[in-house]
C-alpha cells in the first residue's frame, strides 16, 4: 500500500477559491478578483434619488444629521434593532462620498452597488451566498443592515437581478450545495483529520508539518489555503495517514533499542 495519495488540484482536490468559483459560474456570478472579501463583481448599481432614499426612509433606513462636520459626510443609518456583539457598537450605516460644492449646497456620490459574498459552510454542505451593499464611501459591515437595504432596493426594483430576487426570497442567504457543484461528498483535508486524530500528540505532528502526507493543515494556517477532496480519494488518505502514522511508530520505537 502506497503511503501518499496524490492530490491533484481541480481534478480530486479543489482549494477554496476553486470551490467560490464554482459557486459563482453556477450562479452566473464572477468574482471579484483582488476583493478583501470573497463577493461577485456587482450585479446592480442603484443612485439613491429622493425617490429611493424615500422608499428606504420607510423602510427605517434614514438620513443622519451630522452637525459634528458641518453636514459634510452624508450618512444613511439603518434605525431598526440591531444583532448586539458583545463589546461591538453595530455597524449599521453608510457615508457617502462628497463630491463638490456648489455655492451652499453639498453633492455627494450616492450610489450603492449590490453583490453577492460568498463563503464556505460545512455544516451545509456547500458554499454560502448572502447580500452584499457597498456605498461610494464607508459602508455597513454587519450582515443585517446589508441585508435590510439589499431587501429594500430589489423588492422596489422591478428589473432587479434574478440572484438578488432569489436571495431576497430566501431571507438573505442561498446555498449552493456540494451536489449542484458535482462534489458530492467533498470534505476538507482538516476536517478528515479530525476524524482521524484521536491522540494529541498525532495532532501535535500535524500541526508541525511531519509525518502526514498530505498534510492536513495548510501552511502558515491560512484558510485561503485550505483544501477540500473529492469523496472517492479519501479513504485511500486515511489508510495512507494510519500506515504513516505507524511508520513513525515504528521508527521511534528502532532509535529507542
Amino acid at each position: 500500500m502506497s503511503l501518499h495519495v496524490a492530490l491533484q488540484v481541480g481534478v480530486n482536490a479543489f482549494t477554496f477559491l476553486d470551490l467560490l468559483k464554482k459557486a459563482a459560474s453556477f450562479k452566473n456570478l464572477t468574482l471579484q478578483e483582488g476583493s478583501l472579501y470573497a463577493s461577485s463583481t456587482p450585479v446592480k448599481r442603484y443612485v439613491l434619488d429622493e425617490d429611493l432614499l424615500g422608499h428606504l426612509a420607510l423602510r427605517g433606513i434614514k438620513r443622519q444629521d451630522r452637525p459634528d462636520c458641518n453636514n459634510k459626510i452624508f450618512t444613511l443609518v439603518d434605525e431598526n434593532s440591531q444583532v448586539k456583539f458583545c463589546g461591538q457598537a453595530p455597524s449599521n450605516c453608510w457615508n457617502f462620498t462628497l463630491l463638490d460644492c456648489d455655492g451652499e449646497r453639498l453633492k455627494f456620490d450616492l450610489c450603492v452597488d449590490l453583490s453577492v459574498g460568498f463563503g464556505i459552510d460545512t455544516k451545509k454542505r456547500g458554499v454560502s451566498l448572502y447580500p452584499q451593499v457597498r456605498g461610494t464611501f464607508v459602508s455597513a459591515a454587519d450582515q443585517l443592515p446589508k441585508f435590510r437595504m439589499f431587501e429594500a432596493l430589489v423588492e422596489h426594483d422591478g428589473n432587479a437581478p434574478l440572484i438578488a430576487k432569489e436571495l431576497v426570497a430566501a431571507g438573505g442567504e442561498l446555498v449552493v450545495g456540494w451536489t449542484s457543484l458535482g462534489l458530492a461528498g467533498i470534505r476538507s483535508l482538516v476536517d478528515l483529520f479530525g476524524e482521524f486524530a484521536d491522540r494529541r500528540l498525532i495532532k501535535n505532528l500535524a500541526h508541525q508539518g511531519q509525518v502526514f502526507d498530505p498534510p492536513p493543515f495548510p501552511p502558515c494556517q491560512n484558510p485561503a489555503d485550505e483544501l477540500f477532496v473529492i469523496e472517492p480519494i479519501q479513504p485511500g488518505i486515511f489508510e495512507a495517514w494510519r500506515e504513516q502514522v505507524n511508520r513513525y511508530a515504528t521508527s521511534l520505537v528502532a532509535k529507542s533499542g
